[in-house]
């Protein structure tokens, strides 16, 4: 988002940017900061986390250990398949991962819903919901996570 000016034909005193990074694994928010001061090099700029949410990645869920297993095959009671294929797979949006982090081994982002194409413009969007079909497939998820979880 940029903020500048308050007519087209009038330059801006001053402006300002606010660009959402989303961050790697193995990098955090200071190294993204350094590099960003990098690429602008330009002192009258000031560079700086701007949010309270400002913060480094988490750290990467192990998929070989025994809370992925438990998701995988929670996921595939859901669907009723036990061949579904499970992969880990990056989940670039902030989440309240974060504020487990500190307090598990494995904290696993997981979303037990089909996504369709339709449904991608809804995301954080005007009408974003679950379709009523895949509201079972949610309940048999969570019934079977939950039960499933007394073996770890």
């Amino acid at each position: 988002m940029i903020e500048a000016g308050v007519k087209e034909n009038v330059l801006p005193i001053q402006a300002r940017a606010v660009v959402n990074f989303r961050i790697l694994p193995g990098e955090t928010r200071d190294s993204v900061t350094t590099h960003v001061r990098e690429i602008v090099s330009d002192p009258r700029v000031e560079v700086a986390p701007a949010s309270p949410f400002a913060t480094d990645p988490s750290p990467v869920s192990d998929p070989e250990g025994p809370g992925f297993r438990l998701v995988a095959s929670a996921a595939r009671q859901a669907v009723q398949d036990p061949d579904l294929p499970v992969a880990p797979y990056l989940v670039v949006g902030g989440t309240d991962s974060r504020y487990y982090a500190d307090r598990a081994e494995s904290v696993l982002r997981f979303v037990p819903v089909l996504i369709r194409p339709d449904d991608l413009s809804r995301v954080h969007g005007t009408d974003e919901r679950v379709a009523t079909a895949d509201v079972a497939t949610v309940v048999r998820f969570f019934h079977a996570l939950i039960q499933g979880s007394d073996t770890l």
